[in-house]
């Protein structure tokens, strides 16, 4: 079991579901490849994880004396934090609440490869045969049981 090294930036001021398409977009990748990806992606939400991608990498180097280029993103977590209730004032005397939602951001990295990321490739490569064998069925409701049978086989 490899171990993995934390980041964390905690009530990042903006929606976890803005900054999931960013996290998307880094997992799985080297340390550096991701750097470069967060660099030049056009989102707001890719300062924030950049910055705690940035953290992640120093406390690998730091801590634990891992290789900056052997490093690869293991973990990426976006939860959602509390949010700020806000409002405005409309007609009649009435108030509208305007919800400002915030996230946690959490990254983890790990030295050398991933024993995870085969796991995860495996089960890709199962749906991948799962859906060659519904392209040659014929009709759509024996599509949709067998896909419903295999997925059920392949993610047991």
């Amino acid at each position: 079991m490899q171990k993995i090294v934390f980041a964390k930036l905690n009530n990042c001021l903006m929606s976890a579901q803005k900054v999931r398409l960013v996290a998307n977009l880094i997992r799985g990748k080297s340390a550096l490849q991701a750097k470069d990806i967060l660099i030049y992606t056009h989102k707001a939400a890719s300062k924030d994880v950049l910055k705690t991608l940035e953290s992640a990498i120093a406390n690998c180097i730091h801590n634990e004396n891992y290789n900056k280029k052997e490093l690869q993103v293991a973990i990426v977590n976006i939860d959602e934090a509390t949010t700020y209730k806000r409002g405005r004032a409309v007609a009649r005397g009435r108030h509208h609440e305007i919800l400002r939602r915030n996230c946690h951001i959490k990254i983890g990295l790990v030295n050398g490869k991933m024993d995870a990321t085969k796991k995860v490739s495996d089960k890709v490569e199962k749906l991948k045969t799962v859906n060659e064998v519904k392209s040659e069925t014929k009709t759509t409701k024996t599509k949709r049981k067998m896909t419903k049978k295999l997925t059920k086989k392949v993610l047991k």
